[in-house]
């Protein structure tokens, strides 16, 4: 979540970016010419506002456009930072969901691997019930650690 709010800070902040150099003024070399049909502009843009949209997985940031006839003619500044904003942020969506094949097939080698580490010991962890002493005389202490035999410390500890 953290990352995904820095992403959209720098999105905002190279958003000012262009918005001021559009303002101090670009050279026509620079500006990219797009001329679609009315009907276009609605199925092949996706607009982020009335003065950027996205075409061909490239924002552009609109400087001019003109209407001629039922066309209309962009001119655009290409947008290098937001794209590659936009597509961090898709990889970032895409694998919080799951959607990421190559973060599914990693999470399934970690899973097999930490398997192959450790190796599931049964246990019980149930008692004994109070009744079921031996007839010797054995208490609940006794029947559950009766199994537990240390050795001897060795060397033996020394007398003073």
């Amino acid at each position: 979540m953290g990352t995904y709010t820095w992403l959209q800070y720098k999105k905002y902040q190279v958003h000012e970016e262009i918005r001021l150099r559009i303002k101090a003024g670009v050279e026509n070399r620079e500006l990219n010419v797009f001329q679609f049909s009315k009907i276009e502009t609605k199925s092949l843009l996706r607009w982020e506002h009335e003065k950027e949209f996205e075409y061909k997985g490239e924002m552009y940031d609109v400087v001019l456009s003109k209407e001629k006839g039922d066309s209309i003619i962009f001119f655009c500044l290409k947008d290098h930072k937001e794209t590659s904003i936009n597509q961090q942020i898709k990889l970032l969506v895409s694998i919080a969901i799951g959607q990421d094949q190559q973060q599914r097939e990693n999470q399934k080698r970690l899973t097999w691997f930490s398997k192959s580490l450790y190796h599931a010991l049964l246990f019980s962890w149930s008692l004994p019930h109070p009744n079921n002493h031996s007839k010797k005389g054995n208490t609940p202490y006794y029947s559950n650690y009766s199994s537990i035999h240390l050795p001897p410390p060795f060397p033996p500890p020394k007398m003073l």
